[in-house]
């Protein structure tokens, strides 16, 4: 190659990130195992010396809009998936497929035409890959396939606070609303109208978030018997961040509850109930101005968690309470209403009792349905407690399940396209490293936090920080004060100020509860069709989001097998115009072996399974760097192109000798056994035709034999006749002598 040509296209990491993008353009003259001069090819700076593990190959054939699958991207790695999607960015593409997941960034700002009823319309009944991506993409193939395979459906999204992960759950019902039936579309629309509700009561002012979920939520829309339209559905919460209610950080807010209280009566909540909410919610504001003067400092703390934690008490309570009267409004006409709803409307009051456990009980009468699960992302706060130990542990669990489903479904679509892959390597090579995060148990990290904790990171003399490797990155967690928030209760005397609710109060741990809810839920998912959608919050905090999501284990395990893929028709037009006097006949498949086979690179076999690229039915699938080679001898000289271009014709002249010689041999193979057949044909009709002349002659036969047997009995008997003759001739003529 030339001095021009053979430098080769990289990512390099930014010295001063927060400045900028995260990782600048540049070139090298090559990647091997030792430094590596990286010319920068943006800023026009000095070369810069870096190893080779910190610099990424890069790919110039990219379209300025990017590509909708990352996963066609020539380099699979997180400097091209994160120019990916600032590419589409540019030009309002806020979405972004990653293999299975479907990746969105807030756009702040309103984008009216993508969520249009035209738009609603463009997607039904389409596949994923036909539009381009989008949430109603996912919705639909989720409504698609829970008719298809009667088996219920799940759309999690996930996301940091602020991605957008409440507005994709809105826009997922509004489409499912759009495209259902009339009693549907309005059961669709009572669950967005509760939405709100639920917002006020769970949502709170963060410092990246005005509107941030405190809350996990789980909501079902259950199908009729027949599966063709929605009956029903329901409303699942957990973890509510109730601690919100007595602290929050500066510059934080507790919950938004006070401006709707009077939508309650939307839910068909009596007089009553509204005035009892109401009064709840004066209550806890009340506590919150009470503070205690006691000569004691340890009195006065104890007598202020006191304080706080009836007021956590009270808000539980009214928001589990919020949540089953939300059901109760949403369960089918015919359905049961929610435990604990009908003693409430009638008596007018709030249950005292109505955890977020409790309050996810539901009318399961539907026989499936679709999941969408608005769960909260990853968090590594400047202080993290418990709270951040239970969300990171939800995402830990959520992340494995993750990619165990996305395991299987890459194996599943190597069988669809006749892929070679092994899968016991595939499996083992991954999980094996990945298998000690499913084993922890969160009361036992709850126990030790009241003892002195290890720390990886320095750590203050009394030992109280710990540090949890998560998949996402290492957190610190500040473990004091772990015990008193899980031993979630009452101080002693404050059940006798609540002793006219009804329900019991219980001394319950906050992690053990919680570890109860998080089983439900992973059996929930199980249990379903699982489809993802991950979002992003800005664009400059994209990267550090999406490792929080998980994304590098997916570039990983799609590392493992053939992590990029194309489809025949988009590699022959992409690579078609650098090899120009080529026969244009030749079909796509056929042009993108002979151009793998010209570059040399090895084919998956059955007995190989793990090579660099192997052939499907629709596309062509590349092992890691596999297409980064085809793409740098593509982009060479032109000597190396037209050296290229000389072993593809030739690999192609081989090709067509050998079929043409194949054809011969399957010509001559074809004559003979014409041939063969013919005179087979022959043989069989002398044989039919003997076969048929044979009872004819069997009966010529038998005359025959008749008429020898008559004809030698005749002459027996003539014979027999003349030597009776004869003799009696003898007999006259002796007697005449005698007589003479």
């Amino acid at each position: 190659m030339s001095a021009a040509t053979s430098r080769r296209p990289v990512f390099y990491p930014n010295p001063s990130p927060s400045a900028g993008e995260p990782f600048l353009r540049g070139h090298c003259s090559g990647l091997g195992d030792g430094p590596v001069t990286v010319t920068p090819c943006d800023t026009g700076g000095d070369p810069v010396q870096l190893t080779a593990a910190d610099v990424c190959p890069r790919s110039e054939a990219e379209p300025e809009e990017g590509v909708a699958d990352a996963a066609s991207l020539a380099f699979l790695n997180e400097p091209s998936l994160l120019d990916n999607i600032a590419r589409r960015y540019a030009h309002d593409r806020i979405y972004t497929y990653v293999g299975p997941v479907l990746l969105a960034v807030n756009p702040y700002k309103t984008l009216a035409e993508l969520y249009s009823r035209e738009a609603m319309d463009a997607y039904r009944g389409r596949a994923i890959g036909v539009l381009p991506p989008h949430v109603f993409a996912l919705a639909d193939r989720a409504r698609r396939m829970i008719l298809s395979d009667r088996r219920s459906q799940s759309i999690v999204v996930s996301g940091e606070s602020g991605a957008g992960k409440t507005e994709s759950c809105r826009a997922i019902v509004d489409y499912l609303a759009h495209h259902s039936r009339e009693e549907a579309e309005d059961l669709c629309t009572a669950m967005l109208s509760a939405s709100p509700l639920l917002e006020a009561f769970g949502c709170a002012s963060t410092l990246r978030n005005k509107n941030s979920s405190r809350f996990g939520k789980l909501m079902r829309i259950w199908t009729a018997a027949g599966g063709a339209s929605f009956s029903h559905s329901s409303i699942e919460t957990y973890l509510l961040e109730k601690g919100r209610v007595s602290n929050h950080a500066p510059g934080e807010r507790t919950f938004h509850f006070a401006s709707v209280v009077s939508a309650l009566g939307a839910l068909g909540a009596s007089r009553g109930e509204v005035q009892s909410a109401a009064q709840i919610l004066g209550a806890v504001l009340l506590l919150g101005n009470l503070h205690f003067a006691d000569d004691e400092q340890d009195k006065a703390k104890a007598e202020g968690r006191a304080r706080d934690g009836l007021a956590r008490e009270l808000y539980e309570r009214l928001f589990g309470w919020l949540v089953r009267r939300i059901n109760t409004s949403l369960a089918a006409p015919s359905a049961a209403p929610a435990a604990g709803s009908t003693a409430a409307s009638a008596s007018g009051s709030v249950p005292a009792r109505a955890s977020a456990e409790e309050g996810g009980s539901c009318y399961v009468g539907g026989s499936c349905y679709i999941a969408i699960l608005d769960i909260f992302g990853f968090e590594s706060l400047g202080v993290n407690s418990l709270e951040q130990l239970l969300i990171n542990h939800t995402n830990e669990s959520l992340q494995h399940f993750f990619l165990d489903r996305t395991m299987r479904a890459e194996l599943a679509m190597y069988a669809d396209e006749g892929v070679p892959a092994n899968d016991h390597t595939l499996v083992a090579r991954f999980f094996g490293s990945h298998r000690e995060h499913a084993s922890i148990r969160l009361p036992d990290v709850i126990l030790a936090s009241g003892r002195r904790m290890p720390a990886r990171k320095s750590a203050p003399p009394d030992g109280t920080r710990f540090v949890v490797a998560h998949y996402a990155g290492e957190v610190e967690y500040e473990a004091s004060g772990f015990l008193s928030k899980n031993l979630d209760a009452l101080h002693p005397e404050l059940p006798l100020l609540l002793q006219t609710a009804r329900g019991s109060l219980r001394v319950r741990g906050l992690a053990g509860g919680f570890s109860k809810q998080l089983e439900s839920l992973m059996a929930t998912i199980g249990a379903t069709t699982p489809h993802y959608a991950a979002g992003c919050l800005d664009l400059p905090l994209v990267l550090e989001q999406l490792r929080c999501a998980g994304t590098p284990q997916l570039l990983q395990l799609m590392g493992r097998g053939y992590p990029t893929r194309c489809e025949f028709e988009a590699l022959a037009s992409r690579y078609r115009p650098l090899l120009p006097g080529f026969s244009p006949t030749l079909s796509s498949r056929d042009f993108v072996a002979a151009l793998l086979a010209a570059l040399r690179l090895e084919p998956a076999t059955a007995a190989k399974p793990v090579a660099d690229f192997a052939l499907g039915v629709r596309r062509v699938f590349f092992s890691a760097g596999a297409m980064a080679t085809l793409d740098e001898l593509m982009h060479g000289s032109q000597a190396d192109v037209a050296a290229i271009l000389d072993r593809v014709r030739a690999y192609v002249a081989r090709r067509r000798w050998v079929r043409a010689t194949a054809a011969v041999s399957a010509s001559l193979w074809l004559q003979r056994r014409i041939v063969a057949r013919r005179r087979l044909a022959a043989l069989a009709l002398r044989s039919r035709a003997l076969a048929l002349s044979l009872p004819a002659a069997r009966r010529w036969a038998g005359g025959a034999r008749r008429r020898l047997l008559e004809h030698a009995s005749a002459s027996t008997l003539a014979a027999a006749e003349r030597g009776r003759v004869e003799r009696a001739r003898l007999r006259a003529a002796r007697t005449a002598a005698a007589v003479a």
